[in-house]
């Protein structure tokens, strides 16, 4: 069962300006808030990039992980909310799966107003929680989501922790799996952070999503393409984020808007790629390759067939399985922007398939990861490919395969 969980945790004015002595510890996250803060004004004026995007991440963390060690109580009223913090437990409100599909939506449809208003960020000090209040309820309105019963319980806990004098830190576990009911949210009497090991962790992030809850986030990422090629239609740039959509949903809603119903390639509809660090990708070709029949395809059948995984040091038990790796995860993980990621991997991938023109037909088993410009550098170069080789007969194509605990990797749709 796939369920997505975001812990909203209260957490006083004088902890955000001081150590706080607290259960027989000390809260200290003033320190690593302000740094923060500081990054992020660093960051709009593009300062040293990697290294402030780094430190940035590593300060949420400690934000994150400060809170996360302690006791924690759910709370829907003011008085259970004060009862809390008499108590010494952070009040809590548990947003179930339903939030990751609001906060997708509105990261997408207004990337520069979510910005501006921290939307996505995991920390909330006290000054800024009225601002933040207001922004939100207006994103959400435009959005036609003020109804959305996660949204009323966001807004509702951030005004519970206006009135009381408090800063609200998100403590986000994307696509966490768990063994309970659905609509069911996990305990809350004191939780503690989940130590994972690396492994665990690139499990994590190259789950996919089941057919139970992967619709919402296909029609979302499907409508934003939508509006982008209307707008590029309209003499306009076609902006998409793809940051925060699964791998998964990106391979194959990709893949519906690349092609055509024509025997022939057409000339590319360019919409633009952006990520959440403000960097922008390459434009990535929509609307040119045409549909080969069956007959066409039928010469792949006896092609040369390569398994890859997309990246190098994901899952080592995979190594005997596969001829090789596309990237090396030491050259992809480089300390660089998420586009300049993605260039990387498409001028890889390009180099690469250019080498494969003169050794006959080739089919490649890609066995992905959940890095999203890779997954989007690699496409791109690849349709490229194709479309170099749109008027000739079959003689290449890749089957992407994702991971899923429980079934092992399975193959999604070809593109060829």
């Amino acid at each position: 069962m796939i369920t997505s969980y975001f812990y909203l945790c209260a957490l006083p004015r004088n902890m955000w300006e001081q150590n706080v002595p607290w259960n027989g510890g000390m809260i200290t996250i003033y320190s690593f808030v302000a740094d923060a803060l500081g990054i992020e004004r660093r960051l709009q004026k593009g300062v040293n990039q990697d290294n402030e995007r780094t430190r940035y991440n590593l300060c949420c963390a400690r934000i994150e992980a400060a809170v996360a060690s302690q006791a924690l109580a759910t709370t829907t009223t003011a008085e259970q909310f004060k009862a809390a913090l008499d108590d010494h437990r952070l009040p809590v409100s548990v947003l179930e799966a339903g939030y990751l599909t609001v906060l997708t939506r509105l990261l997408q449809q207004t990337p520069l107003e979510a910005s501006k208003s921290r939307l996505g960020a995991t920390f909330f000090p006290p000054d800024t929680i009225v601002d933040h209040i207001a922004v939100f309820s207006q994103l959400t309105e435009q959005a036609g989501l003020a109804d959305h019963l996660d949204v009323k319980r966001r807004k509702g806990f951030f005004e519970l922790a206006c009135r009381c004098g408090c800063g609200v830190v998100e403590l986000q576990n994307a696509f966490q799996f768990l063994d309970i009911a659905a609509g069911t949210p996990p305990p809350i009497a004191s939780v503690q952070r989940k130590n994972i090991t690396s492994d665990d962790e690139f499990l994590e992030e190259e789950e996919i999503i089941d057919n139970e809850s992967r619709g919402d986030l296909y029609a979302i990422l499907g409508e934003q393409i939508q509006k982008a090629i209307e707008q590029v239609g309209a003499g306009h740039q076609g902006v998409v984020n793809f940051s925060n959509q699964p791998h998964n949903v990106i391979t194959e809603v990709l893949r519906e808007f690349v092609y055509q119903n024509t025997t022939r390639a057409t000339k590319p509809t360019y919409i633009q790629v952006v990520y959440t660090d403000g960097s922008r990708g390459e434009p990535f070709p929509l609307l040119c390759l045409p549909r080969r029949s069956k007959n066409h395809l039928a010469q792949l059948d006896d092609a040369s067939l390569l398994r890859a995984s997309l990246m190098s040091m994901r899952h080592l038990e995979m190594d005997d399985a596969v001829d090789m790796a596309w990237f090396r995860n030491s050259e992809v993980s480089k300390s660089r922007t998420l586009a300049e990621t993605d260039a990387f991997c498409y001028e890889q991938t390009g180099r690469e398939l250019r080498e494969t023109q003169s050794e006959g037909n080739l089919r490649i088993h890609l066995y992905q990861t959940g890095f999203q410009p890779a997954v989007i550098g690699f496409y791109r170069a690849f349709v490229e490919e194709l479309l170099y080789r749109a008027n000739l007969p079959a003689s290449l194509e890749v089957t992407p395969y994702y991971f899923s605990r429980r079934t092992g990797y399975w193959p999604g749709q070809s593109w060829n």
